[in-house]
Order: C-alpha cells, then sequence, then structure tokens
C-alpha cells in the first residue's frame, strides 16, 4: 500500500472513527481500530480556506483523540496543527452559525483536556478569557461525570449556564440538543433534536419548509418539489422541477421532493453524493400556531452509498410572538452497516441541533 494511500486512509479513520473512543459502547458490532498508520500531519499548506478549518476541526479531535487510552495507539503517527492556531482558525469562521461550532469544539477541549494548559488557551481563544475562567471555576466546584457518553453533555450545560443562549442566524438565540441513537431495526439510526429559538413561527417555517433546505443549510445542493406526473427512470439526469410551486411555508400534501444531500466536508472525511426522492406531506394550520413537515418512502437515484430508510418530521409550535420550540425526528439506514456505522460515529461526535438551526434560523 503506497504511502499517499495509506495517509488517505488514516485521515478517513481520524474524521470518522476517532469518536468511535466515545461511542464504541453503543455499536452493536463496532469495528476493531487499526494499528498505528502512516505518518499524517495536519498541518494546512497552500489549502483552501474551507480546507483550512476542516484541518483545524480535525486537528482538535486529533488532540483530545490522542489521550485517549483506547485510541492513543491508533493516532501515533498523527500530527495535529498547533492547537493555538487551529482555536484561530475557528474563531476566524465568519459562518453566520459558527458560534455554535466554536462552542462544541470549546466543550470538547473541556471535556477532555481542561488540566492542560494549551488546551485551556484554545478555549480562551474561542470563548474569551474571562468567560473561560468562569466555566473553569464552575466545573472545580461541580465535578463531572466519569461516564464517557454523559462527560460532554455536563460539561455543555455549564458552558450554556455560563455563556448563554447563543444568537445565531436571524434567531435572537438558540438553545438545542440532539439525541443520536440506533434505532433497533437493522441498520437504522435514529436522530432527535429538540430546541427554543427566538424566532416567529411565519419566518421558521419557511427555513423548515423542504424546498428551502438547499438554500439554508450546506447539506443540501439541492431540493424542489419534482412536477407533477414525473416518472423515475424515464429520462436521464435531475427530475424536472415543479414550474410553479406552491409559496415557503405554505400547506402542501403528498408531493414528491426530490433532495440531494451532501456530507458536511468539515466533518465528513470523504465525498458524498445522495439523491434521493421522498415522498412529503407539509400541514400549516390555519392557526398558525404550529407548522409540520413529514417525509417518508426514500427512492435513492442512483446514488452511494445506498440509502433504504429515510423517514422523519420537523415540528414547530409558537410559544410567543417572538419564540417558538422546534422538534425533529428522523431514522436513516444504509444497505450496508458500515455506512450506517460511520454515519451514527460522526453524528455521535457533533451537535446536530446545529444543523436544525439552520433551518429555524434561516429568514
Amino acid at each position: 500500500m503506497s504511502t499517499d494511500h495509506e495517509s488517505r486512509r488514516l485521515t478517513a479513520w481520524l474524521a470518522v472513527l476517532v469518536v468511535f473512543g466515545a461511542s464504541a459502547c453503543c455499536l452493536r458490532h463496532p469495528p476493531a481500530p487499526p494499528g498505528p498508520g502512516a505518518y499524517l500531519d495536519l498541518t494546512p499548506v497552500n489549502v483552501p480556506r474551507i480546507e483550512r478549518l476542516r484541518h483545524a476541526l480535525m486537528s482538535v479531535h486529533a488532540y483530545v483523540e490522542q489521550r485517549d487510552p483506547r485510541l492513543r495507539a491508533m493516532f501515533a503517527n498523527v500530527k495535529p496543527w498547533r492547537l493555538d492556531e487551529a482555536a484561530k482558525e475557528i474563531a476566524a469562521d465568519p459562518e453566520r452559525f459558527a458560534p455554535l461550532r466554536r462552542r462544541r469544539i470549546a466543550v470538547r477541549l473541556l471535556a477532555h483536556t481542561r488540566q492542560e494548559p494549551d488546551a485551556v488557551a484554545a478555549v480562551e481563544v474561542l470563548l474569551g478569557r474571562a468567560a473561560t475562567e468562569k466555566i473553569l471555576a464552575q466545573l472545580a466546584r461541580a465535578g463531572h461525570s466519569d461516564q464517557p457518553d454523559l462527560l460532554e453533555p455536563s460539561v455543555s450545560a455549564v458552558v450554556a449556564s455560563v455563556l448563554g443562549p447563543t444568537p445565531v442566524g436571524t434567531c435572537t438565540d438558540w438553545k438545542g440538543s440532539g439525541l443520536v441513537a440506533w434505532a433497533g431495526s437493522g441498520n437504522d439510526i435514529s436522530i432527535s433534536i429538540d430546541a427554543d429559538a427566538g424566532q416567529t413561527i411565519d419566518n421558521a417555517k419557511k427555513g423548515l419548509d423542504p424546498q428551502s433546505w438547499s438554500k439554508c443549510s450546506k447539506l443540501w445542493l439541492k431540493t424542489y418539489l419534482v412536477a407533477p406526473g414525473y416518472q423515475p427512470g424515464l429520462a436521464p439526469g435531475d427530475p424536472p422541477g415543479d414550474p410553479s410551486p406552491p409559496a415557503l411555508g405554505s400547506e402542501w400534501t403528498g408531493r414528491t421532493l426530490f433532495e440531494e444531500f451532501v456530507c458536511d466536508k468539515t466533518q465528513w472525511p470523504y465525498p458524498c453524493d445522495l439523491k434521493l426522492l421522498l415522498r412529503t406531506t407539509t400541514v400549516a394550520p390555519s392557526t398558525g400556531a404550529s407548522y409540520l413537515a413529514s417525509f417518508d418512502m426514500p427512492q435513492p437515484l442512483g446514488t452511494t452509498p445506498q440509502i433504504v430508510v429515510d423517514h422523519g418530521s420537523i415540528k414547530e409550535t409558537k410559544n410567543t410572538s417572538q419564540t417558538l420550540t422546534a422538534h425533529s425526528e428522523k431514522v436513516v439506514g444504509f444497505a450496508d452497516m458500515k455506512d450506517s456505522a460511520a454515519l451514527y460515529a460522526v453524528l455521535k461526535n457533533i451537535d446536530v441541533s446545529y444543523y436544525l438551526s439552520e433551518l429555524v434560523c434561516c429568514f
């Protein structure tokens, strides 16, 4: 095996299987970690900005996992980018939802490496010195869970108590949490998210409308309602769109949605491009107090990896004129267990509520 191929393989393990250290207890059959791979230097040299951010995020994860006895050997030959430089790159990210990412990275460092000066200095870059000192003081008084799966959530709660809700996008504040678990059937993964946001329901339902997913989130390249009468397989290429689609956030029922889903380059180690047809039903009650978008029955359009299950719903409920509660449920599964396991590993290691915030806080 060539050194270049070995490095690419190790990069994939780093960005995906690195999280099995925190999640292996929950997998039915966790893959055995490989031995030390080829030398891999994550210091970015002559790479585009999006790749610099990816190098920075991967470096933080590698820094943390190298201190986990279960994974230390696997990453013995990985050289993370200097933590202070990686933190500066993450802090400089201008994307409007970057505050949520900064918090997520700070929680990882505080949960696993807060006794190390370099890690504390990186958190100060991400959150500021005063906030970091308050968080460390509270953590010292409260202690923390000895259970790996509860460690980061307990630290996240302390961080939230000090920093308060985060303004993101068009939301005046955002408080979200997610749960990722095996759905109990085959290779299916269950993802549920609950959130409160300072946002009007009229604005939020425009972003939650499946027609808007590609406008609001980096995870979708295309989402649109298919032209009535379209029959898959009769013509090459993507299906034609509805020439007169309903208004965003309005009521429409029993339509077919085309989605082209692409993996978040900052979280996923290799390209993925999934094209699906979904049967969707969207209901907007006349009271205006709630909004529901549901989808099911995926039909893949020649994509790899092969997805076989994709159903779920997003519901928002009005609290006041400027606040709402959102709940999202999704079950997804691939034909190959390895693909489901890899997705599970990534989702367990990121704040999945981030992606719901992109929709709720878009307009």
